[in-house]
């Protein structure tokens, strides 16, 4: 799974930097939160998320342009996560970042409701800032934020 992070820190790179986890309302994240349920249907941005974890972020530059969207504080795509998310259109994080994790279902019944094992980074950390993220988001006729 794809997990987005964000930090108000000046140095994503710094050991005091606080990452947050932006949740979504019905992809796996919060090992403590609880499976949802929404059959017959489904969260599409969730679902992608998920999906997108089966490649790099090259092969989904739709999230790429999330994480550009979200640093700039767009309301709309705010909307499509959980109000308990960190952050928000009127206080974005200073730099987003993704994190790959291996999630299992734990045991039914009790939260943990997941095991998680970290894999790797799946993006590094990117801010409005900087210079790459923009001609990234160009190259696809993407209004620049």
């Amino acid at each position: 799974d794809v997990i987005l992070q964000g930090t108000s820190s000046t140095d994503p790179n710094a050991n005091a930097s606080e990452w947050h986890e932006f949740e979504f309302p019905c992809k796996p994240g919060n090992p403590n939160r609880p499976h949802c349920v929404a059959a017959p249907f489904h969260y599409r941005l969730d679902w992608q998320v998920w999906f997108a974890a089966m490649q790099n972020y090259a092969q989904n530059p739709w999230l790429v342009h999330l994480v550009a969207k979200l640093l700039a504080g767009s309301s709309q795509h705010y909307a499509l996560l959980k109000s308990s998310s960190p952050f928000s259109a009127d206080s974005p994080p200073r730099f987003i970042r993704a994190q790959l994790y291996r999630m299992n279902f734990a045991n039914a019944g009790a939260a943990p409701y997941w095991h998680r094992e970290a894999v790797r980074e799946y993006l590094p950390a990117l801010s409005l800032d900087n210079k790459s993220l923009e001609i990234f988001c160009k190259a696809y006729g993407w209004i620049w934020p």
